[in-house]
């Protein structure tokens, strides 16, 4: 019975920090060009090669790839890469643009449809929540302090309430990824190839799942608290009587 306390206990704040770690770096995905950040993506746009050299006198278009994420974007080309935030990604627009017949093609602009879509406002509240509950179960971890169990109380509210947050921005940057790969791809007449990012993808639903567990186990502690108190105050009548 102690050991399975003890993995409720532990299994909430681990889990919260997992899910703090994993919402983090999705949210600065493709904010800088190290491989650690320039991965994790939620779509990578490129140019149709055949489609691409019938429209275009430049050969190394089919090179050319935008991968973009909640804060940041980064272009590959000519076997480098350059990364920039979404409010300065006008600076990486003359390096993804093509001219198609009097007109121009950019996939910064393409890109940032997208991102009308899927903002970060549902991703950046999750982990402030996560945060605050890593804080509340660090209260609940300290010994002989005042009040835990109405802190316990507050930090199953926090964790179901990031856990439903979180679930409806995973399920709105599922389908924002799927209509743009879907409209991109019909609006261009196939010259432009969106594919989605798997790792962000991954990381998505992993946070969604430890999320999860934590909220399961701090339901579980709380629930078991609530069952024990009248075991506890049965007891104390006994002994005064």
């Amino acid at each position: 019975m102690f050991g399975i306390g003890f993995f409720i206990k532990s299994a909430a704040p681990v889990s919260v920090f997992i899910a703090v770690f994993l919402l983090g770096f999705l949210l600065v995905g493709c904010t800088s060009a190290d491989a650690a950040y320039s991965k994790v993506y939620l779509v990578r746009l490129e140019f149709n090669e055949t489609i691409a050299n019938s429209v275009s006198s430049n050969s190394s278009i089919t090179e050319l790839s935008l991968a973009t994420g909640y804060l940041g974007m980064c272009v590959s080309a000519d076997g480098s890469k350059m990364c920039s935030t979404a409010k300065n990604a006008s600076n990486l627009a003359p390096y993804a643009t093509i001219s198609v017949g009097e007109s121009s093609l950019s996939l910064v602009e393409v890109s940032k449809a997208l991102r009308n879509v899927c903002h970060p406002r549902l991703l950046a509240t999750s982990l402030a929540l996560c945060l605050v509950l890593l804080l509340v179960m660090s209260w609940l971890a300290l010994p002989l302090v005042p009040g835990k169990g109405v802190v316990r109380r507050v930090g199953c509210g926090l964790a179901a309430l990031a856990l439903m947050i979180w679930g409806l921005g995973a399920m709105l940057q599922h389908q924002a990824v799927a209509g743009a790969k879907s409209f991109s791809e019909a609006a261009s007449s196939g010259l432009v190839i969106v594919a989605k990012g798997g790792r962000a993808e991954a990381m998505t639903w992993t946070a969604f799942a430890f999320l999860l567990a934590s909220c399961l186990a701090l339901g579980a502690e709380c629930f078991s608290q609530r069952s024990n108190k009248p075991e506890t105050t049965q007891q104390l009548k006994h002994e005064s009587s």
